[in-house]
């Protein structure tokens, strides 16, 4: 009988068969991870393509968030009448306002949603503010008070850039591309051209005699549409809305947290042209010391093809205005305000933010 003889080391080989059956499993394999990958690298570029575009928004929402949370009044208590005192009131040479910029803007310009104007001690002035007629006196004065603000407007940047644009570029905007846009806009007033306390701000009279909004708002509403006091810090910024409040209700008055400011419009000096108003005592020379910011942020792509397809820009700002004049209707207006965006094709994104106001001390009680 014949038996088969072992040999050590020699091994069984693959056939064919098995051959074929591994290569279309490694073929599925290498297509599932290649697919996977593609879906990755899609998903990167989109996030990368969608946080490119609201880059600028992102800027101006942080330049914001962080300039205000400085705002500044420096309050103090004198008597309520030299002449008959009868209690402590606060005061200050300062002044705090933020609301519709319809409304204190006085529709001066195509503004939309809410604009804040402040001082705080930014030290812009001397060689900073540069061409804009600062000295070098100004320089070293790094804690110097400066008066600053923001709000949204829909202008031209041949308006925005003339004193950097040259003079052909000037005088034929068709062929420099004019861009018509919703801009955030920065105010800012040197150091030097402080005139907070000149004995006739406005009217003939120092600020703390003036006796209409119009007046009080003096130091802004002149000099904002002066392209040197104004630019631009992000474009395609639809709308900003700033709803001032107070930390739960103000102690011993039966006033929610967000109806200090019911209507957007919060003044630190109320009091001078709205008197007898509930507010205007509340808020007299004081600054919230918290405001939620949101912020709409549209993408230049869509926007093109809204301003190409003659879409009504104006009528879009009008709209909106229309909107958040009641801030306990906040949510149901920024609903109303996205389905529109949504019909008319604008990609957007909202950012949001509480801001807390480092001065902003909430007293309500007189000092006797």
């Amino acid at each position: 009988m014949k038996t088969g003889r072992q040999h050590p080391g020699r091994h069984r080989a693959f056939t064919l068969i098995e051959m074929l059956v591994s290569m279309v499993i490694m073929s599925f394999i290498m297509i599932a991870l290649v697919t996977a990958l593609g879906q990755t690298q899609n998903l990167w570029n989109q996030t990368q393509d969608r946080a490119e575009k609201f880059r600028e928004a992102r800027i101006g929402f942080e330049t914001v968030s962080r300039r205000l949370s400085n705002a500044i009044l420096n309050p103090y208590w004198g008597y309520d009448d030299a002449e008959n005192p009868t209690e402590y009131a606060r005061q200050s040479e300062l002044h705090f306002v933020v609301g519709p910029s319809d409304v204190i803007l006085e529709a001066s310009r195509e503004n939309c949603g809410s604009a804040v104007f402040f001082q705080a001690p930014f030290g812009y002035g001397g060689e900073e503010a540069g061409a804009r007629g600062g000295g070098k006196d100004y320089e070293k004065l790094d804690d110097a008070l400066n008066c600053w603000g923001y709000y949204v407007e829909y202008n031209s940047d041949m308006e925005i850039g003339r004193p950097l644009r040259p003079d052909f570029l000037e005088s034929s905007p068709a062929t420099s591309g004019e861009r018509m846009r919703f801009r955030l806009m920065e105010y800012r007033l040197p150091t030097e051209r402080l005139a907070l306390f000149d004995d006739d701000f406005a009217a003939g009279a120092p600020l703390s005699e003036a006796l209409s909004s119009s007046d009080i708002n003096h130091w802004f509403s002149d000099s904002i549409t002066r392209v040197e006091n104004s630019s631009p810090v992000a474009e395609n910024i639809l709308t900003m809305i700033l709803t001032p409040r107070a930390p739960g209700k103000v102690a011993s008055q039966s006033i929610e947290e967000t109806d200090i400011a019911p209507d957007y419009h919060f003044d630190s000096r109320r009091y001078q042209w709205d008197d007898g108003n509930s507010l205007s005592e509340i808020t007299r020379h004081q600054i919230p010391p918290v405001i939620d910011m949101t912020l709409i942020a549209l993408t230049e792509a869509s926007w093109n093809r809204f301003d190409e397809s003659g879409g009504d820009a104006l009528g879009l700002l009008e709209f909106v205005n229309s909107l958040f004049t009641e801030s306990k209707r906040f949510d149901e207006d920024l609903k109303i305000l996205e389905e529109k965006l949504a019909s008319l094709k604008l990609d957007h994104r909202i950012f949001s933010t509480t801001i807390a106001l480092r001065s902003g001390k909430w007293i309500t009680s007189p000092q006797k």
